[in-house]
């Protein structure tokens, strides 16, 4: 590498920039294991928020010790219940009515398989992410599109719309345990 073009990366890097061609983290990769440290720290296995764009929207998150995390983003259709439950810290009950009750119409739901950000393939361990999209699109990101018969387009249409929505509900469910800390 050239002298500049060592000099342009060092900027890049040091600006938050990705170069063309340089492999990219999801960003949900480092938000899932800070949100499953602070909830191991306080020994808690489940949080919910509001999320920001209308009161009607929510996220909860359900962590399965050393396993998985399971994480709800849907609207509620009586959210003064949903934000009681949330102010009294009452998180298990919050999940448990956000996944059961919440409208199904956008609905997602992320099983994070080893707890660590969604990949879109397959890991190194053989394990990969479930994602359903309005509970009836499910996709298994083991990055084989053909055999669950969409295109490569779609399937990665599909993931970069769920790392968007993930890590929105990541970011805000670590900004309730930093409210309540």
């Amino acid at each position: 590498m050239t002298k500049s073009l060592r000099w342009i990366a060092t900027i890049a890097l040091l600006l938050g920039i990705s170069l063309p061609g340089e492999a990219q983290t999801p960003s949900s990769a480092s938000l899932a294991k800070e949100l499953v440290g602070v909830l191991e720290e306080r020994q808690l296995r489940e949080v919910a928020v509001r999320l920001q764009g209308g009161d009607d929207r929510f996220a909860a998150a359900l962590y399965v010790p050393k396993s998985e995390l399971l994480v709800v983003i849907a609207r509620y259709p009586v959210p003064v219940l949903l934000q009681e439950q949330i102010y009294n810290h009452k998180y298990r009950d919050a999940y448990m009515a956000l996944h059961g009750a919440g409208a199904s119409e956008g609905k997602l739901f992320v099983e994070d398989i080893g707890a660590n950000g969604l990949a879109a393939k397959t890991g190194d361990d053989g394990r990969f992410d479930i994602i359903y999209q309005d509970m009836s699109q499910r996709t298994l990101l083991t990055g084989d599109w053909k055999e669950q018969k969409i295109s490569e387009g779609e399937y990665s249409e599909r993931f970069d719309a769920v790392e968007a929505a993930y890590t929105e509900a990541l970011t805000a469910l670590l900004g309730q345990l930093q409210k309540t800390s």
